[in-house]
């Protein structure tokens, strides 16, 4: 068995980086595509508590960068994301995103792959002009588990886990939670952020550059 198979042979729910790829269904060509992975991945390292956040905010200037945290990478990508962190220079939490999308797609289509969940799919020429699927679902028990995760905190933010918010919200500012979870309330979207306020600084810091890219973009679309 490898450490992959391992890690999720002892897991009770799935990383946030994976449940997020599986749901946005194997697409690459836009940036919404990427940003699922490569977000996931940073909120996993967060709750792991292997990435940290220093800094604050002054006079309208965000000052935050990541670091390196206190806990060891319970996963090879984890680590490798870690160790970008330790050596690159500072970035924020939305510049960590931009940086984790160069890496992040692929590599968190090869952990589904070693476990069996998906298949690659060949783009061809595709993948150089339009969006493409990147892989096949084989496993779609794993996709819908990912899916009623998103449902129940939908349905009760303030009981549901952490990941399962976060996962939700991540989903939400990449424009795909209303594919599986529906049109969202106001009242759902207050308590939404309140859960996302209540977050560990890196995950919140990520969920709340998300949001305001897709207010920028929004903004801009009218």
């Amino acid at each position: 068995m490898t450490p992959l198979l391992a890690l999720h042979s002892k897991a009770t729910v799935l990383p946030v980086r994976w449940e997020a790829t599986l749901l946005g269904g194997g697409w690459r060509g836009n940036a919404d595509d990427d940003l699922l992975p490569a977000a996931g991945l940073l909120i996993d390292a967060d709750f792991e508590g292997a990435v940290a956040l220093e800094g604050t905010r002054a006079l309208g200037w965000d000052r935050r960068r990541l670091i390196p945290g206190r806990s060891t990478a319970s996963s090879k990508l984890v680590g490798v994301l870690v160790a970008r962190v330790g050596k690159a220079t500072f970035a924020t939490p939305y510049g960590w995103c931009e940086r984790a999308e160069v890496f992040a797609p692929d590599a968190v289509n090869e952990e589904l792959v070693e476990l069996g969940v998906v298949e690659w799919r060949e783009a061809g020429w595709l993948r150089r002009a339009l969006r493409y699927k990147a892989f096949g679902l084989l496993d779609l028990a794993a996709r819908e588990a990912a899916a009623a995760r998103v449902r129940d905190a939908v349905a009760d933010p303030a009981g549901a886990p952490d990941p399962a918010v976060a996962l939700a919200l991540v989903l939400r500012a990449t424009g795909r939670l209303q594919h599986v979870a529906g049109t969202t309330s106001r009242r759902t979207e207050r308590a939404l952020e309140a859960r996302r306020m209540g977050m560990p600084p890196v995950v919140a810091a990520v969920l709340e550059a998300l949001d305001a890219r897709r207010r920028r973009l929004d903004a801009i679309g009218t």
